[in-house]
């Protein structure tokens, strides 16, 4: 980590290795001390660049490094900063990133590329949940603090829910519902991989594409209902939905709410798929 004196700026860099996304978030900050308990902290953060995401690259199972690093240093390059420009850095990997035999090198890599970081790989599905409500909800629930805000973080592997009020999370879910369990050729419908628990659906709803085959409108039909009720039922708090064979295996972490009253819950959306959502419904 570099050093700065009080009033310092210094640059902050942030990176999130996802099932679905990888991205890169830089900002600057000013280092001061706290008027009331001295303690140094960083103020009035200002965000300097942030590219749009790009696929997380995986090659055969594995999370592809060479690729990764590209991308990372072609990032930094454009924002023009250099390892020793960076004061400090972190990193998260998360969803089926997180569960990459290789993901430990991930960590190394990253180290490499932006000096000494923190780097936090969240196989904890409930830790996952709880962060995705603090970044991406926690401002809009304590607006509402009246309010439960449950926020479903749909990435490439799982959807993660948290359940909060008031800027507190009351209960978190994790569901192996996600946008990657099916890879298709670009521009086709064509399989390229399913991951287990998408082998399992396709089982599930007695559908016989796998590997290299074409999933028909119908096939693609059943597969999303299937997930959207799934979705509804986390919502609803349907745990029937999760009793068979199927559902067992999907729920990873059921989302219990017990205690919670009062309104309907305000339902938002992060990850990879809720960008999607979001970009949809603003009429992209």
């Amino acid at each position: 980590m570099g050093r700065g004196s009080a009033q310092d700026r210094v640059t902050l860099v942030g990176l999130d290795f996802g099932s679905t996304t990888m991205s890169l978030l830089v900002i600057e900050a000013a280092i001061a001390s706290h008027c009331v308990t001295g303690r140094m902290g960083f103020e009035r953060p200002r965000t300097v660049f942030r590219p749009e995401p790009v696929f997380t690259p995986f090659r055969e199972g594995r999370l592809d490094l060479a690729a990764i690093e590209a991308r990372v240093r072609e990032w930094l390059t454009e924002a023009g900063l250099r390892p020793e420009d960076v004061f400090a850095g972190g990193a998260i990997v998360t969803g089926l990133a997180a569960e990459r035999e290789n993901a430990d090198a991930l960590a190394r890599l990253v180290v490499d590329l932006i000096g000494e970081a923190v780097v936090a790989t969240a196989d904890d599905p409930r830790l996952e949940s709880w962060l995705a409500f603090m970044g991406g909800a926690a401002a809009l629930s304590r607006a509402h603090g009246e309010r439960t805000v449950l926020n479903l973080d749909i990435g490439g592997g799982t959807t993660n829910a948290a359940l909060g009020r008031a800027g507190e999370v009351l209960a978190t879910g994790c569901h192996f519902i996600g946008a990657r369990h099916f890879e298709v050729e670009p521009g086709s419908t064509r399989v390229r991989r399913v991951s287990r628990y998408g082998a399992a659906l396709l089982d599930r709803l007695e559908i016989t594409a796998r590997d290299g085959d074409e999933l028909t409108a119908a096939d693609i039909a059943q597969i999303t209902g299937y997930q959207v009720a799934a979705l509804k039922a986390m919502v609803a708090g349907d745990r029937a939905f999760f009793h068979d064979a199927a559902g067992r295996l999907f729920e990873q972490v059921p989302l219990v709410v017990e205690g919670v009253t009062g309104e309907e819950p305000i339902v938002t959306f992060s990850g990879g798929v809720g960008e999607i959502v979001y970009a949809l419904a603003s009429g992209a």
